[in-house]
């Protein structure tokens, strides 16, 4: 029985930690609400950053290695790719931006992902026939259990994630599928956080403990017996700690313009070791792609930076790092 099977039949009582959680992300998100207004131009700076991280993190999660030094420039700008590996990481690019963008405007239907497989595959066929009627069943169950709301969403999004994941229906993007299925179904629940904080970012920052809850659980799929709840709190805690960012992020009011290039240079010699574009515009929300590229320039004419490359995704570092 699937995990999303399980949560359909409305079990009588759920594990006290995913309750306990579960119940400070309702009250999260309350609180998130209230912080949104007046924030859409800072929200809309984080977009970019966060899909960037997004590509990178769930790429090599599901063992799509791209060339660090490239990844900034096939995903930020419009290069010649190389080779299938960076055509994959253009079409993830374009489906966690689709899915951002849409959000529950785009159904959570067996074609949606479909759609999605195609565009993550690179754009040709997939190695592997998609199961169908599987993938309908565990959607039109997500479905269900969103509309009977008797769980918070997320604990619905983190099963379908759980069942995508474990099953494998898309062959060998079935992991990257799943976290694409994963902020499809936040969205559908009403949060979008996935689209201004990067979910695979966290899952890799914590990579060895949602590997062993994600075998652990995964393994009843096989064995006869199912065990969804360690991954389903594994995946609450990660969201816990998006809620968490996303707050802080728009918690701070936004600095003055004259503060913006300062605000750029202590981002540069807080962080430890190089530093990308990408990493920050994530780390300074509401600073413009220019002038994050001019402090870049200044402070290498001051000797305080070098480039190791060319190109938007040029890593940078500070001499003796």
């Amino acid at each position: 029985m699937t995990a999303l099977a399980q949560l359909a039949r409305r079990p009588s009582s759920l594990p006290a930690p995913l309750t306990l959680h579960a119940a400070d992300l309702a009250e999260a998100r309350v609180r998130l609400e209230l912080l949104r207004h007046g924030a859409d131009e800072r929200l809309k700076a984080m977009r970019e950053p966060a899909i960037a991280e997004s590509v990178g993190s769930a790429g090599r999660l599901d063992g799509l290695e791209v060339d660090a030094a490239r990844l900034c420039t096939i995903l930020l700008g419009n290069p010649l790719l190389l080779d299938a590996s960076e055509r994959q990481a253009r079409g993830l690019r374009d489906a966690f931006l689709l899915v951002s963008e849409r959000g529950s405007g785009l159904p959570l239907t067996e074609p949606t992902l479909r759609r999605l497989h195609r565009m993550v595959g690179g754009g040709g066929r997939s190695r592997r026939e998609v199961e169908s009627a599987e993938v309908e069943e565990l959607l039109g169950l997500a479905r269900q259990c969103l509309e009977d709301r008797w769980v918070v969403p997320e604990i619905v999004a983190a099963a379908l994630e759980l069942d995508v994941a474990a099953l494998r229906p898309f062959g060998a993007e079935s992991g990257r599928m799943s976290l694409l299925a994963l902020q499809l179904a936040l969205a559908h629940a009403g949060s979008d956080v996935g689209g201004y904080v990067s979910l695979p970012r966290l899952t890799e920052d914590s990579r060895e403990r949602y590997q062993a809850v994600l075998d652990e659980s995964a393994r009843g799929y096989q064995d006869g017996w199912e065990d969804p709840w360690p991954f389903l709190l594994y995946r609450l805690v990660v969201l816990k700690t998006a809620y968490g960012e996303l707050r802080n992020s728009l918690g701070h009011p936004p600095k003055k313009a004259g503060t913006k290039a300062e605000l750029v240079r202590a981002a540069v010699e807080a962080a430890e070791g190089r530093v990308t574009l990408a990493g920050l515009m994530r780390s300074c929300p509401g600073v413009s792609e220019r002038t994050i590229q001019n402090v870049l320039r200044r402070m290498k004419g001051e000797g305080k930076l070098s480039a190791l490359g060319r190109g938007p995704g040029t890593p940078w570092e500070r001499p003796g790092s």
